[in-house]
């Protein structure tokens, strides 16, 4: 699908999240027909990527995660069944749950006020470790060449963990 240094990148999504976002393009004013079209189209990127990723296997392991909001745990599910590195979102406090590390990244000031940024880690008791940022910190990052894994964001960060 792409390439980031020399570092292959593959899409990741899983079919409850294909289906969310036509539904929400539908919401939004799309005709179902352009929007089912859209939906397609994810689907092959994610097939045709690096990685081959078949959506319909990254629907395990919902359940097991601790959240709130039951899509979330099925996003942090999805990321993990794909070994996924980084996870990129504006939805930063929905992934705070009680078994990660947080570190404070930067704070934005945007029109409706002041905002904490942080990188969170998750590490699954098989060493799996997923870093969950906000797009701002990580256009930064690979911008500076900064390489995104739990180990960089824990040494960079490390000490501030909130």
């Amino acid at each position: 699908m792409g390439i980031s240094g020399d570092s292959p990148v593959q899409l990741v999504m899983g079919v409850e999240m294909i289906d969310t976002l036509v539904e929400v393009l539908v919401r939004v004013g799309f005709r179902s027909e352009t929007a089912a079209a859209f939906g397609a189209r994810v689907t092959d990127l994610l097939t045709s990527g690096p990685e081959a990723l078949d959506p319909l296997l990254l629907l395990a392991g919902r359940d097991q995660i601790a959240m709130h909001d039951r899509e979330d745990a099925g996003v942090l599910a999805t990321a993990f069944a794909a070994r996924v590195d980084l996870l990129v979102t504006d939805n930063l406090k929905d992934f705070l749950t009680n078994d990660r590390q947080a570190f404070p990244t930067r704070v934005v000031r945007p029109a409706a006020g002041e905002r904490q940024l942080m990188a969170i880690v998750h590490e699954r008791r098989d060493g799996v470790s997923l870093v969950v940022a906000h797009p701002l910190d990580v256009r930064e990052w690979v911008r500076g060449g900064f390489w995104i894994s739990a180990d960089s964001i824990r040494l960079a960060y490390g000490g501030k963990n909130i």
